[in-house]
């Protein structure tokens, strides 16, 4: 099995303790069947630790002190890992951010944007195109060969379309929205008409599809009520690269899933939403900051990203977001 992966992904790190944000907090965590044949054998103290603190209510899942896993402690850090070492974490909590989209003999990874560390790395990456391929273990899946290779040439025309990142981020979401609608045509084998040019800055029919998500917080809706209804022109190069970065980022992660059920617009609708509303979000700010800029990320991708009904709400509303 190989892994491809964005190059920055070998140079993740958690940063624990030093996080502004807690991954073991406000999340559900599930313990893998592997996993809790371990836990279910540990003895002592803390094996009796995990037992009463592992429900078995559908899937087998740590029971939250509060919002708080049990094993989180007052320094928030890990009691697990303390006692005996990260290769003893559940499958979610030792992979977490990471993620994986297996198609064939190929992984398609990367770390998430919910991670702060992780949109640190994204956000200043000065080669966010550049792919490695890594050795992994892990099962293949059945993939359309075909429906894949048109998915990765899609790829392949948007990274070139990429360039230098020069030019402004709306030009770079029309090159590639166009060259999807084309490989779109193909796989529903329909002639390619001529596309038209979308205003990206109006974000009317994207609020429509905001208004019927379900939030943890109110804080990115009203963020997004606040920002600035058009994006304008990016005069500052650094906040440019953010943004391109960040299309990047989207791009990898969702545009290989269409070589699962063949919807290359509905994951690109993911990518070009995200871009947009992240851009809408940087856009509000005077000073834009790094810190800043990784806060948004953040948390748009935990509120959005990571809630598989608001990705889905997304992609049913494809056609409303590229009218």
């Amino acid at each position: 099995m190989k892994l491809v992966a964005p190059s920055y992904y070998k140079n993740f790190k958690c940063i624990g303790g030093s996080c502004t944000d807690n991954c073991c907090i406000g999340w559900e965590i599930d313990v893998d069947e592997k996993t809790l044949a371990k836990y279910k054998s540990e003895t002592g103290a803390l094996g009796e630790r995990m037992r009463n603190n592992i429900s078995n209510d559908g899937a087998p899942h740590f029971v939250l002190n509060g919002e708080r896993c049990p094993f989180l402690n007052s320094d928030n850090l890990c009691d697990i890992i303390i006692e005996r070492d990260e290769g003893y974490l559940c499958a979610i909590c030792r992979e977490h951010p990471r993620y994986y989209t297996v198609l064939g003999d190929i992984a398609f990874g990367g770390v998430g944007m919910c991670c702060e560390a992780a949109a640190k790395l994204i956000l200043t990456c000065d080669s966010p195109t550049e792919l490695d391929i890594l050795d992994t273990e892990g099962e293949s899946e059945e993939c359309d060969g075909e429906l894949l290779e048109v998915v990765l040439d899609l790829r392949d025309k948007i990274y070139k379309k990429f360039g230098e990142r020069t030019q402004t981020i709306i030009y770079t979401l029309q090159k590639a929205l166009r060259l999807a609608e084309n490989a779109q045509a193909k796989v529903d084998e329909e002639p390619i008409n001529p596309c038209k040019t979308r205003d990206f800055e109006d974000f009317s029919l994207i609020n429509s599809v905001f208004e019927k998500m379900e939030f943890m917080t109110d804080e990115l809706p009203a963020l997004l009520a606040k920002a600035n209804q058009k994006i304008g022109i990016f005069k500052n190069e650094t906040v440019n690269k953010y943004l391109h970065n960040v299309f990047a980022y989207f791009l990898h992660r969702y545009l290989p899933k269409a070589a699962e059920d063949g919807d290359i617009l509905g994951k690109m609708a993911i990518v070009l939403v995200s871009v947009l509303s992240l851009s809408r979000l940087f856009c509000a700010e005077e000073n834009l900051t790094l810190d800043r800029a990784v806060y948004l990320s953040k948390l748009y991708s935990k509120e959005v990203e990571y809630n598989e009904d608001n990705i889905a709400l997304i992609e049913e509303n494809a056609d409303i977001v590229f009218r």
